[in-house]
């Protein structure tokens, strides 16, 4: 998601990769201050809830991601970053604590490792996948130059990468709707009362 941001804010926008990133630093910086609050809650009430919630708000900012155009406001972008930083902070912590809670001390280090380890196993799957949705309507060597802020498109050119970045971040929804759902049912069983006889 990140990547896709800054390819739409430094192509179709124009913008360089200094001002493009800055857009997104208050998303990060939120995501900062409430990530030790989302900790604390995590730790009163357990992981499921706090990470559903933050997995829900995550899809959402990726719905506002998938509406920017070639004319939205660029506060639309400092929103969505917003909202993804909110989410973040939720899911962040709570996910930690739930490996870390599943796993026997003799372990902590190796799971941890794993975590992370899996954690970027995501995020190069993710970004690839972005980049290749997003950019099929464009030749390949002008993704790359938007890329790294060597250039910028217009036109045709401009609304035809905003197409495909709009099918990738749809894409990025419904791969993250499924961990979402699942620990949705995950709290859901944790609330059902338990029905039994004393005896």
């Amino acid at each position: 998601m990140l990547f896709l941001v800054i390819m739409y804010l430094q192509g179709p926008r124009g913008l360089s990769p200094l001002h493009a990133s800055l857009l997104l630093v208050p998303g990060y910086v939120v995501g900062g201050v409430l990530g030790p609050l989302a900790g604390r809650i995590t730790d009163r009430v357990g992981p499921v809830l706090p990470a559903t919630l933050g997995l829900a708000i995550e899809v959402g900012a990726l719905f506002i991601y998938a509406q920017l155009s070639v004319t939205t406001g660029l506060f639309v972008v400092v929103l969505a970053s917003l909202v993804n930083g909110i989410g973040a902070s939720f899911f962040f912590p709570a996910n930690s604590a739930a490996v870390m809670k599943a796993s026997p001390p003799s372990v902590f280090g190796i799971s941890s490792g794993m975590l992370r380890t899996f954690a970027n196993i995501g995020m190069v799957f993710s970004f690839s996948m972005a980049i290749l949705i997003a950019s099929r309507s464009i030749p390949r060597s002008l993704a790359f130059a938007i890329f790294v802020g060597s250039t910028r498109i217009t036109g045709h050119l401009a609304t035809a990468f905003t197409t495909g970045q709009h099918a990738a971040f749809y894409a990025s929804m419904l791969l993250m709707a499924v961990p979402a759902a699942l620990s949705a049912t995950r709290a859901l069983r944790g609330l059902r009362p338990h029905i039994g006889t004393d005896h």
